[in-house]
């Protein structure tokens, strides 16, 4: 039997995720994150996607380009049935697990999480130019140029490999969790984006709220918009999945809300923000400046030093291409 051709176009939102935010003739309004008035309407599965975005280098140095695609693609194809499920009521019993599968994913493969890992890893290299120049062990920098400035590349089969620990946090995350599915009874649809899997301290003051700051011990709001009528929305509490409860039912009829829900939405978006409706630039214009942010610490220690990161919401850094001969 020939193998399987090979799958060029990697959507790290899955085109049956964005089905749900489409308008009547089935397109969604794209909005970059940096230029929110350049909207674009799209078909879902002509957005969102990289060529070979999840393609590993095999043990042989040859390049897998369908194993992971191929791996989300059976997590999907249960998408339209849960939320369906979710959207009558109905309990999903075992189904519960598929879906926060599905939402777990989500959130780890997508570019906002994998460029935080690859830049994470850049400045590792970073904080061992710094330990190794000020040893003297490194011939001496060419004129103008020195660990701060030296530009770092990582491969980004780094970020395919740091996955299982990422969906091993949020798992641990959702475990102490108690869910709700929020129905949306005003005129104004919920939107998503290329970050659509939100947690947060809700005891930080807004202006001061860090993205995905929710340790064990204090208390955290997870948030996934399903379709531009439905939200998943996690607190602390009883959590589900380890008392067998069944995900409760909301509703929100106050358009305040929801425009707030939105704004957070907009804030943890990364390189677009997707709504059914085009007219929304505007509003967005506020965000172009606010994604999820990681920022490092060297902190000294007895041996060495260690890296601690943080999340903060700013611009959105630009990362250094990789190419094999760049290597860092």
């Amino acid at each position: 039997m020939p193998p399987a051709p090979d799958k060029r176009r990697h959507h790290y939102v899955p085109v049956t995720y964005l089905n749900g935010f489409a308008d009547g003739a089935g397109k969604v309004a794209a909005y970059p994150k940096d230029e929110p008035t350049r909207v674009f309407k799209s078909k879902p599965d002509r957005i969102a996607f990289e060529n070979y975005y999840y393609s590993q280098v095999t043990p042989d140095g040859h390049a897998d380009n369908n194993t992971l695609e191929d791996l989300f693609s059976g997590v999907e194809t249960a998408w339209p049935g849960l939320v369906a499920d979710l959207a009558a009521g109905r309990p999903l019993g075992a189904k519960a697990g598929v879906l926060f599968e599905f939402i777990t994913l989500l959130r780890v493969r997508v570019p906002a999480a994998r460029d935080a890992v690859e830049r994470f890893d850049a400045e590792a290299v970073r904080m061992t130019l710094r330990q190794l120049d000020a040893r003297g062990d490194l011939p001496p920098w060419p004129a103008g140029l020195d660990a701060e400035k030296v530009v770092i590349s990582i491969d980004p089969n780094r970020s395919l490999q740091a996955m299982p620990h990422l969906l091993r946090g949020l798992a641990s995350l959702i475990e102490r969790l108690g869910f709700e599915v929020v129905h949306n009874a005003t005129p104004i649809d919920f939107i998503t984006s290329d970050n659509p899997v939100i947690h947060y301290d809700p005891e930080q003051p807004a202006d001061r709220l860090r993205p995905y700051d929710t340790p064990p011990g204090r208390p955290a709001v997870l948030l996934v918009p399903l379709t531009r009528r439905l939200l998943l929305r996690g607190r602390t509490g009883p959590p589900i999945l380890k008392t067998g409860g069944e995900i409760g039912r909301a509703e929100i009829r106050d358009e305040a809300e929801i425009e707030q829900l939105n704004g957070l939405i907009a804030r943890f978006g990364y390189r677009f923000v997707f709504a059914a409706d085009a007219e929304l630039g505007p509003k967005l214009a506020a965000f172009a400046e606010h994604s999820p942010i990681a920022h490092f610490q060297h902190l000294p220690l007895a041996k060495g030093s260690m890296l601690a990161t943080r999340f903060t919401f700013g611009a959105r850094p630009d990362k250094p291409r990789w190419t094999p001969t760049n290597a860092a």
